[in-house]
Parts: C-alpha cells; structure tokens; sequence
C-alpha cells in the first residue's frame, strides 16, 4: 500500500500543475517515512509556490498584453520578487500613461475638429446669410429704382418720339414713379 502511495505521489509530480503538486505533497506526507518522501513533500510545496507564481505571471504577461494594464500592474506586483515582475509593472505605468496621454490627445484633436467645424458652419451661414441679403438688396433696388427708371426713360423717349398714346400707357403702368403721374 504504501508503495502504492509513493508512485502515485510521484504520478503526480510529473503532472507538473500546482495542484497536483500539493495533492502528492499530501500524499508524501501521509507516508513520509518511506524513502525520500519528506524530502519530496519540500520539493512538492516548492513547486506548487512555482506553479502559483507563473500562473500569476502569466495572467500578468496576458493582461499586459491586451493592454489591461491596471490589471497587470496588480498582478505582477502581487509577485514583486518573482523574474522580472517589477520591471514589468513599471512598465505597463509607463504603458498605460501613454495610453492616457494618447486619449488626451485625441479628445483634444476631436473637442478642436469639432469647434472648426462649428467655426467652419459658422462662417458658411454668415457668408450664405450675406449673399441672401446681397441679393434681396439688389431685388428691391432693382424693382424699385432700375426696372421703374428704365420703364420711365422709355415712356419718356415714346413721348418725344410723338407717341403719346404708348407713352401714356407706360407713365400708368410707373404708378406714381418720379413726375409719371404728370
């Protein structure tokens, strides 16, 4: 029987996950007179400390690498003196401040596209504004002073031509326009 024990505690060894480390180091210690056993219980607890640390090392190197670097930070600091832990976490600080700076940035570029867009519609009413003015301007002065005077120098040259009757029609049509009445 307690052979038994013995090769399935190193059974589980060769598993290699934390688990099985601490499942043959209880194993080791519920026969640990026999052979090597006490000292196999220290090299199971050793590696299942080794096993935590990688696990957490790699979910580290995981999370740094989908650019969640707050969640990296946590977990390489969670194992500082593990490889190169430390280092790693300075770096995804350093990592993540030039994530923050780049997002600043881009508000900044954006907040600064949309107000000269706004400046930009801005200018484009007040330019659209000014011809519409422009034009309805030259629509009255042209009703009111060019059509009206070019109809009157007309009735005006019809009379002198002895065209009484044309001209009189005209000098109506003028409806008070300058003298047309008289």
């Amino acid at each position: 029987r307690i052979v038994e024990i013995y090769n399935r505690a190193k059974k589980l060894m060769d598993d290699g996950t934390r688990d099985s480390f601490k499942d043959a180091a209880k194993l080791f210690e519920s026969i640990e007179e026999y052979k090597d056993s006490s000292s196999l219980i220290k090299e199971c607890m050793e590696k299942s400390e080794e096993a935590r640390l990688f696990d957490i090392y790699t979910r580290a190197k995981n999370a740094m690498s989908s650019y969640s670097y707050q969640r990296a930070i946590k977990f390489f600091e969670s194992i500082s003196d593990y490889k190169d832990s430390l280092q790693l976490a300075e770096k995804c600080k350093e990592l993540e401040e030039e994530d923050r700076l780049k997002r600043e940035r881009r508000a900044k570029e954006a907040r600064e596209y949309t107000a000269a867009q706004a400046k930009r519609k801005k200018t484009i009413i007040a330019i659209a504004s000014s011809v519409v003015a422009i034009f309805i301007v030259f629509a009255i002065v042209m009703n009111t002073i060019i059509i009206p005077n070019g109809k009157y120098n007309d009735a005006i040259a019809l009379m002198e031509a002895g065209k009484h009757h044309e001209s009189l029609r005209n000098f109506w049509q003028l409806d008070g326009y300058k003298d047309s009445k008289e």
